[in-house]
């Protein structure tokens, strides 16, 4: 990973800590421009009267959560994944990028939208104002995921994790 020169700001989730940095003004901007077009008229729209600013970031932010679709998720886990540092169990500390695909499965799914979350309001929090609070009432709805270990016995699997031999 290059280092782009911005401090990292961990969390802790489960078992892991994600180093985050803020993005750069350029990948931020590419961001800002996409979650805009995604939010549309809410950022512009007018709320309730007396609507406070947590409201407002939760109205933006709901409109931006029911318009995600799968090229904006890829656009944001690519781009804040090779930025992310993961402290693993085993004290490993590896960019998240290179394991993604495996890091995020079983036990740890539940850890993916906490990260991506914890992704924006680093880079966004002083621009979506309550981010962070609205952030933690969102991820209180999400189940968390159990660190206790499986007492079953690990399959048994070849060096390509198929459960065969390989023949011909």
């Amino acid at each position: 990973m290059q280092d782009t020169g911005f401090e990292l700001v961990d969390k802790i989730i489960g078992d892991c800590t994600y180093g985050v940095p803020s993005l750069g003004f350029v990948d931020a901007r590419k961001i800002l421009t996409m979650l805009t077009k995604v939010a549309g008229a809410t950022f512009g729209a007018v709320g309730p009267a007396g609507e406070t600013d947590a409201q407002r970031s939760a109205r933006v932010l709901g409109a931006v959560l029911a318009a995600l679709d799968d090229q904006l998720l890829g656009v944001l886990c690519d781009t804040f994944a090779k930025r992310t540092k993961v402290a693993l169990p085993d004290g490993r500390v590896l960019t998240l990028s290179t394991i993604i695909d495996t890091h995020f499965k079983g036990k740890r799914l539940s850890h993916f939208p906490r990260w991506l979350l914890h992704c924006l309001e680093v880079t966004f929090g002083d621009f979506f104002g309550d981010l962070g609070s609205l952030a933690t009432e969102l991820l209180s709805l999400v189940p968390q995921a159990t660190a206790t270990p499986s007492t079953s016995p690990p399959a048994a699997t070849g060096p390509f994790g198929d459960s065969s031999p390989a023949t011909g």
